[in-house]
């Protein structure tokens, strides 16, 4: 495009956006105020006279300069912002805020679209849930509804969330019609999951303001966006928050207390229970066992154990008595598979999570005894013999753990953050069964 037509082009362009002046408008002279003055009225006047003479003389030369000075001005304004031949990129704004709170607590940032552009937790479980960097990843880039069920799912996975429990949602946007509108969408998302799976929930949807939102997270905020922006630029973890301005023996100190005799403790004595609750479940179905094949009323004539009962024989063919003792059985290993996430479906398979499991048998009244009064003390002590004792059962996750605890304080904020975080991550995999041999 030459000069010439890129000239004609901007005054067409100009043309349509400045409407056409009104004719009376154009006939007006353009009034100079006086300037407060001392002199007499009579010479004010006479100089007022003066000056709206001079003025309607030269009005039309005036409105010519004064187009043409806009023209230019416009002309020069339009070439340097690239209004007509440029895009204009706007931002892409964070309007709303959405607070997760199962027992882990997070908070969400929404964009216009529903979408979730950051996830930052708001408590120590919240932490272990999103240690795991590639679900923190994967829960941003979706709707909210998408999200907010990834996070729930998680939760359940790691025990926190349990059959009949509840999820309660606070939201913050421009609106209560947009923030009831978003809890709508997430509530939708988490019942068409959970339905589906049989587990229930119930749900709790607030649309708060932004200072209780403001109160639920921990900050101040004057505005919406300054809140968003906020979520957005805070780390994702509690424990990197929680270390600002820290030196090297207080992160050590920190690091022992929350980490070595906290994270490490509370997951070792969860460990301890499952083990403890497995064995009891074995126990009972091994005693069960044990009562149908003696019972005289099994109508087998040579493998009495249950399994082989229940695989050749009906209830039909068996004393209503004797079949409310296999109902029984049937019910103890459904438990046990829904617990556990182990199937004894066969006599065998019976056979090696009991023997699996038979080193922890010895010691239940002991493992009991640890879950009532697990000091740090003791749990110092009796690492070493727990991690031997658990070894069989959860070796990567003891060898894992017993790494991180044997690597000793952390001296800097980044090396407090590496081994925190991994620490919540196997703790993490753990309660969601990802560790677990």
């Amino acid at each position: 495009m030459t000069e010439k037509e890129l000239r004609k082009k901007l005054n067409e362009e100009l043309g349509k956006m400045t409407p056409p002046a009104d004719e009376k408008i154009l006939s007006q002279p353009i009034v100079v105020r006086a300037p407060l003055s001392s002199e007499p009225a009579a010479t004010q006047s006479r100089r007022t006279e003066s000056a709206v003479r001079k003025t309607s003389r030269f009005a039309g030369t005036m409105r010519g300069r004064i187009a043409a000075v806009a023209m230019a001005a416009a002309v020069a304004l339009c070439v340097l912002l690239g209004v007509f031949f440029l895009p204009v990129a706007l931002p892409h704004a964070s309007y709303g805020t959405l607070v997760v709170q199962i027992n882990p607590a997070a908070a969400f940032a929404v964009d216009e679209d529903n979408k979730v552009v950051s996830v930052s937790a708001l408590n120590a479980d919240a932490d272990i849930l999103l240690a795991d960097e590639e679900f923190l990843d994967a829960l941003t880039g979706v709707p909210a509804e998408q999200s907010v069920a990834a996070f729930a799912v998680r939760a359940e996975e790691a025990g926190f969330l349990q059959d009949g429990g509840k999820v309660s949602v606070s939201a913050a946007t421009e609106s209560e019609k947009q923030s009831q509108s978003l809890l709508n969408s997430v509530e939708q998302g988490l019942n068409d999951f959970f339905s589906s799976t049989g587990f229930e929930i119930s749900f709790e949807g607030v649309a708060a303001g932004m200072e209780q939102v403001c109160d639920l997270i921990g900050v101040q905020a004057q505005s919406l966006g300054e809140l968003v922006e906020k979520i957005r630029s805070m780390p994702a973890y509690t424990f990197a928050r929680d270390i600002a301005g820290l030196n090297a023996e207080e992160l050590a100190a920190l690091y022992e207390e929350r980490v070595a005799h906290g994270l490490y403790k509370d997951t070792v004595s969860a460990l301890l229970e499952e083990c403890y609750e497995r064995v009891q479940a074995l126990d009972e179905m091994d005693a069960l066992n044990e009562e149908i094949a003696a019972d005289a009323q099994n109508p087998a004539l040579v493998a009495k154990d249950y399994w082989s009962v229940r695989r050749f024989y009906d209830d039909a063919d068996m004393n209503p008595a004797f079949a409310e003792k296999m109902a029984r059985m049937d019910a103890l290993i459904a438990s046990y598979a829904e617990r556990f996430g182990r199937e004894t479906d066969s006599y065998a398979s019976f056979l090696s999570e009991k023997i699996l499991y038979s080193g922890i048998s010895a010691v239940s009244e002991q493992i009991a005894s640890w879950l009532s009064d697990f000091t740090d003390y003791l749990f110092d002590l009796q690492l070493d013999y727990i991690f031997t004792l658990l070894d069989d059962v959860f070796a990567d996750f003891t060898e894992q753990l017993s790494a991180l605890y044997d690597r000793g304080m952390p001296e800097t904020a980044e090396e407090y953050i590496e081994q925190t975080r991994e620490a919540c991550r196997l703790c993490g995999l753990y309660l969601t069964g990802g560790a677990q041999a």
